[in-house]
């Protein structure tokens, strides 16, 4: 072999040591990251991550991204949990004793100011309304976003985060699940989030004219008018239930639910249907004084409309 050759190879040889290295390295650094993820050592999987980043491209920085952002979720409810006594306390004094609110609030904004140097985020403190808390600007998830749109991803991280808002009582929560179902209709975790949409109005979560147009759009299937003018509207599903408000021709509906038996009048029983109104109001109506109208009706209001029987509709 000649002097070429000789340089040729080993030049061939530093390279695949090199790359058997920095391999190894790397994926030692993200069993790492996760191995702190998964002992709930969550700034110092994002700390892992944030360095990971720099330098890692495809599909393993997606991954790294979407499990960046889950740990920055996980951290924030770690930090409000490690600090609810300071933040009690911070709403406690808030109103009793000036001075101990200040040093309650500098060593909160101290201790935060310490978590977003080691994770690089935007972590701070709300102090009203209610219980102060920490929360973030949402950095991480906006770069996953961002360069990840179409990502699966980004569809299970929004989807995780709507669970959260869920269970935590979230009066925007069915506002946020609507955004989410107008962006990803089609995809699996879509249809689920249209089913707790449907959860959601049964449990009389707020609801503004605004959202209600957006639902309409939505809960297609769901939507239908009053056939008459002045009609009675009642708090039970019967005739003693008290008379709330009055129906006007043409008024679009959502349809919550269905009682569980019929009433017969002038001979005919139909059920009685929970109704959710543009206000927001909820109330009962007669089945006969409705019927279906498909979605551009609903938006319109000049199509042909489409009449139900009772019997197929489904809770």
């Amino acid at each position: 072999m000649n002097k070429k050759g000789k340089i040729v190879l080993a030049l061939s040889i530093i390279l695949t040591i090199c790359l058997t290295l920095y391999l190894v390295f790397k994926e030692d650094t993200i069993h790492t990251a996760m191995s702190h993820y998964d002992d709930h050592d969550y700034d110092s999987a994002i700390e892992v991550f944030n360095t990971l980043l720099s330098t890692t491209k495809g599909t393993d920085r997606e991954h790294m991204l979407f499990y960046r952002c889950r740990s920055m979720d996980k951290l924030i409810t770690q930090l409000n949990k490690k600090y609810q006594d300071e933040l009690i306390d911070l709403k406690k004094y808030a109103k009793t004793d000036k001075e101990e609110y200040e040093e309650t609030l500098l060593y909160l904004k101290k201790k935060i100011r310490k978590m977003n140097l080691i994770t690089k985020s935007g972590l701070y403190l709300i102090t009203v309304p209610g219980i102060p808390r920490i929360t973030g600007r949402d950095t991480f998830c906006k770069e996953l976003e961002k360069k990840y749109p179409a990502s699966p991803f980004v569809i299970e991280y929004k989807y995780e985060r709507i669970l959260s808002h869920l269970n935590s009582g979230n009066p925007e929560a069915l506002k946020i699940a609507v955004n989410f179902y107008k962006k990803y209709p089609a995809t699996p975790r879509g249809k689920e989030i249209l089913a707790k949409i449907h959860i959601m109005l049964r449990e009389k979560q707020s609801i503004d004219s605004t959202l209600f147009k957006e639902l309409t759009t939505i809960v297609t299937d769901k939507i239908f008018r009053c056939k008459k003018d002045r009609v009675n509207l009642r708090n039970k599903p019967n005739l003693k239930g008290k008379i709330v408000s009055l129906a006007q021709k043409d008024e679009i509906f959502i349809l919550l639910q269905r009682s569980t038996g019929k009433t017969t009048l002038g001979g005919r029983s139909f059920y009685w249907y929970n109704i959710l109104r543009n206000d927001g109001s909820r109330s009962w109506i007669y089945g006969s004084l409705i019927e279906k109208v498909n979605n551009s009706i609903a938006n319109k209001d000049n199509n042909k409309t489409i009449k139900t029987k009772d019997d197929t509709f489904v809770n």
